[in-house]
């Protein structure tokens, strides 16, 4: 067996602040949609506000109480809030170590780790942000691991905890559900009948416990709601996804294409473990149409495959310096700083520049950094514990001027979909403005604030004009605007 590059506590180390160096430089971007959304429905849980039953989201219950800490340390500030969630790349990093070493030996699996550290920060796939991606994976690495160990040594403990850690992470994304088609890993049809029935057992175990407390807070019809609500939003056929899948693939080639490479070298030198192939294999294959239950095809969504695509390239790595033999020692340094230039050049322009530059580089397109300014408005001019009710899909408003969302809806979208009930539900959300509580509201006039795939222009327009009419009734005043945020503040003697 090949010696490892270093000590174990020196390679973790290595790994835990490669992962951290590499995120720093994009630490402080504004907070976007979903990391904001995320943190804003998290702490929501303190004030006894609930997924589901009092917000309508699509995500897992468990994102939501993994985002509480990150939203408690965080206080509305993104540099806070993405320190505090280092904890899951680096986690990430290092479970694929460690299953690194149980499939290919010390010195792929730390190529593999590497890699792992340095391509999942990449900019253009939202790696400096905590997504549900990033906060699923170190679930779904462990869920493989031990797999794996139950194949090797037919345990079925093992694998029952690789089903209860797949039940993990699918309360955090249901996109890695597909993984489960790594029981058909199992050698033989004798071990999968020992192996399959513990791990499905585990599985259903994490669920029940998750269905359970959703029945003690009285979410279980809400949740069935926003599954329909998921099924009517994704009612798009797939044709109509393709380019969007296409262009994010596009965009990461650019910084990743030469990991892509050597993971195919990897897959066709194959590795020395029997059955490592096969595991990889079919977990890229279960990633691959993890990404495509995602249904827009954001770069992010390309997340879910990097765990595999890190382990295939850092054992490819190392088959392009097992033959022929370097000739100096650091061959292995210099051959993953080659491969490394791509993602790092990507990094480089956010290195560079003042802090709204590198936000706008990033999101040319979004109001993230006028959002701060409303919000710090928000923070100023209306009472602690009040609403704010947001005229488009911006939930950072609430989350950093401290304020309660009003309504149950953080992602607007849902209320732009063509279907029988639309207009009532559209009404129900702008009868959250006869709230007395709600203080202020905010109007966004920017496209991607109400469009999005699913959207039908005519709902979407409809739903525009009228809460641009209601804003501008009675009741209401223009208060401030930072745009494309026009602000409203609720009459005296309107409440």
């Amino acid at each position: 067996m090949k010696r490892s590059p270093g000590r174990p506590w020196i390679v973790a180390l290595v790994l835990g602040g490669v992962a951290v160096l590499v995120r720093l430089p994009l630490l402080d971007i504004p907070f976007e949609r979903d990391d904001a959304s995320y943190a804003l429905l998290g702490t929501g849980l303190l004030e006894g506000r609930l997924p589901y039953r009092d917000f309508v989201t699509l995500k897992p219950p468990l994102l939501y109480a993994l985002y509480l800490p990150l939203g408690l340390v965080g206080g509305g500030d993104p540099v806070r809030q993405r320190l505090a969630g280092m904890v899951f790349p680096v986690a990430a990093a290092l479970a694929l170590w460690g299953l690194g070493r149980a499939l290919f030996g010390p010195r792929a699996a730390f190529f593999a780790a590497l890699i792992y550290a340095l391509i999942s920060a990449d900019p253009r796939a939202h790696g400096c942000f905590q997504n549900a991606e990033t906060l699923m994976i170190p679930f779904a690495i462990l869920s493989v691991w031990y797999w794996w160990a139950s194949t090797r040594k037919g345990e079925r403990l093992s694998a029952a905890w690789a089903g209860a850690w797949l039940g993990v992470a699918a309360l955090v994304k249901h996109s890695v559900i597909p993984q489960a088609v790594l029981l058909a890993s199992v050698p033989s049809r004798r071990l999968a009948a020992r192996l399959v029935p513990p791990f499905v057992a585990g599985f259903a175990v994490i669920i029940a416990l998750a269905a359970a407390v959703l029945a003690a807070t009285g979410s279980v019809p809400a949740l069935a709601e926003a599954a329909r609500e998921s099924a009517r939003y994704m009612d798009v056929e797939f044709r109509a996804r393709i380019p969007f899948y296409a262009a994010s693939a596009l965009r990461l080639a650019q910084s990743q294409g030469a990991f892509w490479l050597l993971a195919i070298l990897g897959a066709v030198a194959g590795t020395r473990a029997r059955g490592a192939g096969r595991l990889l294999g079919l977990w890229l294959a279960g990633s691959v149409a993890g990404v495509f239950l995602g249904g827009r095809g954001f770069p992010h969504y390309y997340q879910q495959l990097l765990p595999p695509v890190a382990l295939l390239a850092g054992a490819g790595l190392e088959r392009v310096l097992r033959r022929p033999r370097p000739l100096f020692f650091p061959a292995w340094l210099v051959a993953l700083a080659a491969a490394s230039l791509p993602a790092l050049a990507g990094l480089a322009p956010f290195t560079e520049g003042g802090r709204e530059a590198r936000a706008r580089l990033l999101f040319p397109r979004d109001p993230f950094v006028q959002a701060e300014q409303a919000a710090r408005w928000l923070a100023e001019h209306t009472p602690e514990g009040s609403a704010v009710f947001v005229a488009g899909t911006e939930p950072e408003l609430a989350l950093l001027s401290r304020r309660r969302l009003a309504g149950r809806y953080p992602f607007i979208y849902h209320l732009t979909v063509d279907a029988p009930d639309t207009v009532a539900r559209q009404a129900s959300w702008l009868g959250e403005l006869e709230d007395p509580g709600v203080a202020a509201a905010v109007y966004c006039d920017q496209a991607g604030s109400w469009y999005d795939l699913y959207s039908s222009p005519v709902r979407t327009e409809e739903l525009k004009k009228r809460a641009y009419a209601r804003l501008s009734g009675p009741g209401w005043r223009a208060a401030a605007s930072f745009p494309p945020f026009a602000i409203y503040l609720r009459q005296e003697g309107s409440r």
